[in-house]
């Protein structure tokens, strides 16, 4: 899973749960387990592309051999 290329900088979490076709329940899920590092600014939650792409490369298959 990869990061669309039109990346930006940072993703509001709606963005970036789009962005690798997750929910936003799933980031905050791996944000709160230490598997994915958020900023704060202004009190809402943000997520550098660097950061997202690692996470998205980090991710073990759903199905065993890797099918989707």
């Amino acid at each position: 899973m990869t990061v669309q290329n039109n990346a930006k900088v940072l993703y509001s979490l709606a963005h970036a749960a789009e962005a690798v076709d997750v929910s936003v329940d799933t980031l905050r899920r791996e944000f709160k387990a230490h598997r994915l590092a958020v900023k704060t600014i202004g009190g809402r939650y943000f997520v550098t592309h660097q950061e997202l792409e690692r996470w998205a490369a980090d991710l073990e298959p759903a199905i065993p051999g890797g099918a989707a």
